[in-house]
Order: C-alpha cells, then sequence, then structure tokens
C-alpha cells in the first residue's frame, strides 16, 4: 500500500529555494549525529530522497502553508532491530537549514 499527497500552491507563495544549501551527505550526518545524541545508536543508512515536505502535514496550523525542501532519509537502527520493527525509520532533515523536521519510526 502507499499514499500519495498531492496539492495545488500558487508559485509565488513558495519562497523556497529548490536547490538544497545542506548537501546530501552532511544531512545524513546530521541525523547520524542526532540519532546518537537522542534516541539510538548504530544507525543504518537505506536510502536519501530529496523531497517537499508539507510540514503542517496532516495537522493544519492556522490554515497556513509551511512546504519546505527536505531530505528525506530511511534508516534502521539498534532500536528497531531490538523490536524487531518491520518497517525501515524515516527522518526529514530541511535542506537549507539542517533541523530535523520529523521523525517517524512506523512509516509501514
Amino acid at each position: 500500500m502507499s499514499y500519495y499527497k498531492t496539492w495545488t500552491i500558487p508559485e509565488e507563495k513558495i519562497d523556497v529555494s529548490p536547490v538544497p544549501t545542506v548537501a546530501k551527505k552532511d544531512a545524513e550526518t546530521i541525523l547520524q549525529n542526532y540519532m546518537s545524541k537522542e534516541l539510538s545508536t548504530k544507525v543504518n543508512l537505506l536510502s536519501t530522497k530529496q523531497v517537499w515536505m508539507d510540514t503542517n502535514y496532516p495537522v493544519p496550523q492556522n490554515g497556513s502553508n509551511d512546504i519546505r525542501l527536505a531530505w528525506w532519509i530511511e534508516f534502521d537502527d539498534s532500536r528497531i532491530r531490538s523490536m524487531e520493527l518491520p518497517c525501515p525509520a524515516a527522518a526529514w532533515i530541511d535542506a537549507h537549514s539542517g533541523e530535523v523536521l520529523r521523525l517517524v519510526y512506523d512509516v509501514g
């Protein structure tokens, strides 16, 4: 099963550059450092893709749009392996600021 969300926003309302200022490798390093300090050890990166992310999904805040260019990184780690979870975890790293926008363990 898969799910895709599409939306239409007038181009003049999106003021985010489609060219990342945080490189893919740097985003992966940010995630590994974040995980080692906060949640887990032995992070195994599975895939990294550049995506547009609506940070207000699934709950809109004040009816506004907050669309960000992000690195979507799927990974597994010691937590997933110890709990024998069937799916990889995922993190979204802002491709301009390097902020960890979201971290999800149940993406399946």
